[in-house]
């Protein structure tokens, strides 16, 4: 014999997914670069920050992933980074422009690649979901090397971040 049996409350309340899931479960970070995928699940190796700026005047909004070891001879280390100055919440933030000092970098061993003022292309990172304790959205840029800025790669992905530390 099998029985099955259930008990439901009158009171019924909408959860939002926010109270139903945890964060971790949810957190992501995929990129192409250049022509390589740059995939990252694991929530031990993504993390998200919001800070006060300089003089407490405005919010800075950072998150990256990584991956691999520093100096292992068996896989290279790769670090993908997004900082943005005069964060607010949802919407489109310009990278590569000196007026709002957002940018955008991704490191591989020790070349690094970064979106550049200097050289004037700007990209973007757009914030779709927001709150104080999980950012999600798209980016796109164009990344100079450090090292010969008439070499660049165009970077783009989606990410799902846990805020990790707050301070605003």
């Amino acid at each position: 014999m099998i029985v099955l049996a259930g008990c439901q409350d009158d009171y019924s309340e909408e959860m939002s997914v926010e109270e139903f899931m945890d964060y971790e479960e949810l957190e992501y970070f995929t990129a192409v670069i250049g022509n390589s995928e740059f995939t990252v699940d694991d929530p031990e190796f993504i993390r998200g920050e919001i800070v006060k700026g300089p003089d407490e005047e405005y919010n800075i909004l950072s998150f990256w992933a990584f991956r691999g070891e520093l100096n292992s001879k068996l896989e290279p280390y790769e670090e993908l980074l997004a900082f943005l100055c005069y964060y607010v919440g949802p919407g489109t933030y310009t990278t590569g422009v000196k007026y709002n000092q957002n940018f955008c970098q991704y490191w591989k061993d020790s070349l690094a690649w970064s979106s550049d003022e200097d050289i004037g292309e700007t990209g973007d990172v757009h914030i779709s979901k927001a709150s104080d304790k999980f950012v999600e959205g798209t980016f796109r840029f164009r990344a100079y090397n450090k090292d010969k800025p008439n070499q660049s790669i165009v970077i783009y992905g989606e990410f799902g971040v846990a805020i990790d530390k707050i301070n605003p």
